[in-house]
Order: C-alpha cells, then sequence, then structure tokens
C-alpha cells in the first residue's frame, strides 16, 4: 500500500455515544508517493474489539484471543485519483449502530468501540489509516476525544524510527549474573507512541504497522 498520512476532526464531539446516535466530521488524507494513486474507495468502519481467553484442547491451558467484528460500514468516495503531496477531505455524517453491548465478564478485557478509516486501492491493496476510540458506555480503553481526551492521529507524517533502550538487570533478577538486555524500539507510524520493533499493531491505538 502506498504511503499516506491521515487525520481526523470531530464535530461538536459529544462526551458519550448511545446507539443510534449521529457522529458527524472530516477524513483529511494526504498522499506521500512519488506517482499519481488511484484509489478505488475510501471507508469509514465500525468495529467492536476486545480480548478473552479461552480454553485450549491442544495446549491443555487458557489462551487469549481477539474479537474483531464489524459492526457497520460507509463509504464516503469512490475512484479517487491523487497526486503526491495532495490531500484529500471527506466530511461524513453517520448514524451509530442501532444496538451493541459492552463485555463485562471477568475472562474479557479491553472491550471498547472504534472507527477506523480504510483506503483501498485494489483487490489486494487495502490499508488502515486511522484508528478512533469511541466514547460509549463500559469501553474499557479511554476514547480519542471526548472529557478524557487522548492524544489524536496527526495529520503530519510521522517517520519511522528504531531505537535500542538498554535495560539493566540486577544481579538478584538475572541469577547471580549482572545482564544488559537490549530491547529494540520503533514508534506507530498512527499515534506516534513507542512500541516493539517487531510489534504489528500498536498497543496503544491498535493501529496495524
Amino acid at each position: 500500500m502506498a504511503k499516506f498520512v491521515a487525520g481526523y476532526e470531530i464535530q461538536n464531539p459529544p462526551s458519550m455515544l448511545y446507539p443510534n446516535d449521529e457522529l458527524s466530521g472530516v477524513i483529511n488524507i494526504r498522499y506521500e508517493g512519488k506517482k499519481e494513486k488511484r484509489i478505488k474507495r475510501v471507508e469509514l468502519q465500525c468495529h467492536e474489539k476486545y480480548e478473552y481467553m479461552k480454553w485450549s484442547k491442544l495446549l491443555d491451558e487458557y489462551e487469549q484471543k481477539s474479537h474483531d467484528k464489524t459492526l457497520a460500514k460507509w463509504v464516503l468516495s469512490k475512484d479517487i485519483l491523487i497526486q503526491p503531496g495532495e490531500m484529500k477531505t471527506f466530511p461524513f455524517k453517520i448514524k451509530m449502530p442501532s444496538m451493541w453491548k459492552p463485555k463485562a465478564k471477568s475472562s474479557t478485557s479491553d472491550w471498547h468501540m472504534a472507527l477506523t478509516f480504510v483506503a483501498k486501492a485494489g483487490a489486494l491493496q487495502s490499508g488502515t489509516l486511522g484508528y478512533i476510540v469511541l466514547p460509549v458506555y463500559g469501553s474499557m480503553r479511554p476514547p480519542s476525544f471526548g472529557p478524557q481526551e487522548v492524544p489524536q492521529i496527526k495529520a503530519e507524517p510521522i517517520q519511522q524510527q528504531t531505537q535500542t533502550v538498554v535495560v539493566n538487570i540486577s544481579k538478584d533478577e538475572s541469577q547471580g549474573n549482572g545482564a544488559t538486555e537490549k530491547i529494540e524500539t520503533k514508534f506507530c507510524s498512527l499515534c506516534g507512541k513507542k512500541i516493539k520493533k517487531e510489534a504489528v499493531y500498536c498497543e496503544h491505538c491498535g493501529g496495524k504497522q
């Protein structure tokens, strides 16, 4: 997938969203490639996500699983030609799904609902450009806007950087042998926070790297 940088703005951000509520705003997408690119479709998607524990007969123990259900999709635009350095703006006004239910079981963690914006350039070329955690009742993750606001996706490009963090381990922790463990990290291409170099998904915003 070609290099795109995306940002968003929510109009009149609500402090809480309920089923059938309306939400409006704009999505900004800038193309950082060197040649013009045709985007077949730009979508906004609503997801329900959480982690849960499930018994594995093969491992004879519980293992962590991820749940990701798409509750709704909205097509913002089709068949777009975008030039290098050009930014396209896509206004939206959507109606939240009519029903959802927070997961409050002890075996469930990180239940939240999110909007993602996706650009599709072909059958095998698509990418998630942004991840917005919604302020819904029962959410186990702070929202991207509202009273518990956390840093949102910036419109400026984030350069991928790799750092080496040196962690000193005491003799007690290393069973009497002084040791130094090197952990390589990088910055999330969506929210800019530090994550492990080998991470496929950001542990902070959930965005795919």
